[in-house]
C-alpha cells in the first residue's frame, strides 16, 4: 500500500462548495487505488469538523503554530492567517468587490512552524506521495534539499490562479490572493506533478513550467450519493416548475445571481408559473429569501446531501460570468440529469459534445429565452435530462476523468488498484 500525505487548509470533508468537493473526490479516488492517507491540515478544526473527521475515518494532523507537535486545536489562527473563511452574512445586493481585509500573497503562507512540522511528518509517515490543495503550500517542500526529497509532490491547481485575479478584477471582484504569472510558475515548479482541472488550463501550465509534467484531472463527483435507479419525488402535475442555483458565496456566484434575478427573475420569469430555489452558503448571502421582493423563491442554505437540492428543482441555472477552473456546478447537473442554462463562461472544460448537451445562453435575453424553452416543454426537460445522464456516464466518468494521473502513477512505478474505484 502507498502513503499519500494531503497538505491543505480547505474543510473538503464538508463538501459545501466546489473546491472541498473535488478535493474530497480526488482522495476517494486516491484511497481506491491503494493510497493510505494522512491530511496535514493547516487551520484549526472546529468541534463539529473533529467529530466529522472522525465519523469519516479521517487520519487529521493539525498543524500547530506555536511550534509544539501536539495535534491540538488552536483558538484564533482562522483570524491570524485568515484565508477564504466564510465571511459574515450580507445581502446579495451588495457590490461585489466590497471587502472587509486585504487579499494574501505566497508570502501569507510562509509560516514559520510549518516546515518543521513537514518534515517530522515526513519523517514519521514516509510518504510516497505528497499532494497540495493549491499551490501555496508549496513552500514546504523547501524543507527538503533540491533533488533529496524521499517522496514525490503532487499540487492539485484547482484554478490558474494568476488568471483567476484578472477575471474576477475585470469584474471589480475581489480575488483571495494577489499573485503574478511568474510569481505562480516558480511555486510550481518545486513540483513533480501539476494538476490541471481542464484543457486549456493545462495547456497554460504546461507553457508556464515546461520542466514539470502537468495532467488533466477533471471532477468525479460522488456516484454513491443517489443509484441511477432511483428518481426524485416528482411534483404534482400543476405544481410550478422549479429552477435552482446552487453555490459557495464567493464574489463570482453572488455576482452571477444578482444578474440572474435582475436581468432574467425580473424581467418576465417570476410573474409565470416558476419558482426560483437557491442552495449553498451563497443563499446565506441574500437578504431574506433575496432581495428580489418574490414570494416565489427559497433559501435552503447548505445541503448535505446534493441530492437535497437536486431532488427540488426541475433546471439549473449556472449564470457565472468569471473565475476560472472546472465548474463543479455545470459537472454536478450532469450527474443528477437536470436540464442546464448555462452562460458561456461556466462551460470551460466541458468538450463540445458536452456543451451541445446542455443550453448555453451569453446575453439576458438569451438566458430568459432558454429558461422560457425548458419552463414550458416538460418534453425537452425530459430529452435533456436523458441525454445529460448518458452522457456522465461516458465521457464524465472517473475512467475518463483519472486516466492520465494513474498513467503517471504507474510510470512512477506506484502501485494502483486495477478497475473502477469503489
Amino acid at each position: 500500500m502507498n502513503t499519500l500525505l494531503l497538505v491543505t487548509d480547505q474543510p473538503f470533508w464538508r463538501r459545501e462548495n466546489g473546491s472541498q468537493q473535488r478535493s474530497w473526490a480526488l482522495l476517494q479516488f486516491l484511497k481506491s487505488q491503494g493510497f493510505h492517507a494522512t491530511c496535514f491540515y493547516m487551520v484549526p478544526l472546529t468541534d463539529s469538523d473533529i467529530l466529522a473527521t472522525r465519523e469519516l475515518g479521517l487520519q487529521i494532523v493539525a498543524f500547530d503554530p506555536n511550534g509544539s507537535w501536539f495535534a491540538k486545536r488552536v483558538q484564533g489562527i482562522a483570524n491570524m492567517f485568515g484565508r477564504r473563511r466564510r465571511k459574515a452574512k450580507r445581502p446579495a445586493s451588495q457590490a461585489a468587490g466590497v471587502s472587509k481585509s486585504p487579499p494574501g500573497t505566497l508570502q501569507t503562507y510562509r509560516w514559520p512552524a510549518a516546515p518543521a512540522q513537514f518534515q517530522k511528518l515526513v519523517a514519521r509517515l514516509h510518504p510516497d506521495l505528497v499532494l497540495c490543495n493549491y499551490v501555496i503550500w508549496g513552500n514546504l517542500l523547501e524543507a527538503f534539499p533540491s533533488g533529496q526529497r524521499p517522496f514525490l509532490a503532487v499540487v492539485d491547481t484547482q484554478d490558474v490562479l494568476h488568471q483567476r485575479q484578472q477575471s474576477f478584477s475585470r469584474y471589480g471582484a475581489d480575488h483571495w490572493i494577489e499573485i503574478t504569472r511568474d510569481e505562480e510558475a516558480q511555486a510550481l515548479g518545486l513540483f513533480d506533478l501539476i494538476l490541471a482541472a481542464q484543457a486549456d488550463e493545462a495547456k497554460t501550465l504546461r507553457a508556464m513550467v515546461p520542466e514539470v509534467d502537468v495532467v488533466q484531472v477533471g471532477h468525479d463527483h460522488d456516484r454513491h450519493a443517489r443509484p441511477d435507479a432511483i428518481d426524485p419525488p416528482r411534483p404534482l402535475p400543476d405544481a410550478p416548475v422549479r429552477i435552482g442555483m446552487i453555490g459557495s458565496g464567493n464574489a463570482a456566484n453572488r455576482d452571477g445571481l444578482r444578474w440572474f434575478i435582475d436581468e432574467v427573475w425580473n424581467n418576465g420569469l417570476s410573474a409565470q408559473n416558476v419558482e426560483l430555489v437557491v442552495a449553498g452558503s451563497l443563499s446565506d448571502e441574500m437578504d431574506g429569501p433575496t432581495d428580489s421582493g418574490s414570494p416565489q423563491v427559497r433559501c435552503l442554505g447548505v445541503v448535505q446531501p446534493l441530492d437535497a437540492f437536486y431532488d427540488q428543482v426541475d433546471v439549473v441555472i449556472n449564470p457565472i460570468r468569471f473565475g476560472s477552473g472546472i465548474k463543479i456546478k455545470t459537472i454536478e447537473a450532469f450527474r443528477f440529469g437536470k436540464p442546464l442554462v448555462v452562460h458561456p463562461h461556466s462551460t470551460q472544460g466541458l468538450s463540445e459534445a458536452a456543451k451541445e448537451a446542455v443550453l448555453v445562453a451569453d446575453t439576458a435575453a438569451e438566458f430568459s429565452a432558454a429558461c422560457q424553452r425548458l419552463v414550458d416543454s416538460a418534453a425537452m426537460r425530459r430529452e435533456m435530462s436523458q441525454r445529460m445522464l448518458q452522457f456522465d456516464r461516458t465521457e464524465l466518468s472517473a475512467k475518463s476523468v483519472y486516466s492520465d494521473l494513474v498513467a503517471w502513477l504507474r510510470q512512477h512505478d506506484l502501485c494502483v488498484a486495477s478497475g473502477r474505484p469503489a
